[in-house]
């Protein structure tokens, strides 16, 4: 019992973390919208959260497929990641931004 909550609050948090961070990465000027952002982040980790632990699918069923669902996860974030730093370096350009 305590492993589901504590992987179901795991998901929950790096979903949410992966939804912020375009707007954690990029300056105060891009983002124009943080509680919309931070909303969204919370209902993407509570709807993630839900789904990891209940017993039964909800709506959204994505916990078939653990290697598959790892896979998109760390290939979307490494995607948004390095997209935010793109846009970033225009806007506020450093070595981190020049790199990519």
């Amino acid at each position: 019992m305590f492993a589901r909550i504590t992987g179901a609050a795991t998901r929950g948090v790096l979903v949410a973390l992966l939804i912020a961070m375009p707007s954690m990465l990029l300056p105060v000027s891009a983002t124009e919208s943080p509680e919309i952002i931070a909303l969204m982040a919370i209902l993407g980790g509570a709807l993630t959260f839900a789904e990891y632990f209940s017993n039964y699918p909800s709506f959204v069923e994505f916990r078939e497929a653990p290697p598959l669902n790892r896979m998109r996860f760390v290939a979307a974030m490494v995607i948004i990641c390095l997209l935010s730093l793109l846009v970033r370096h225009p806007l506020d350009p450093n070595s981190l931004t020049l790199w990519f």
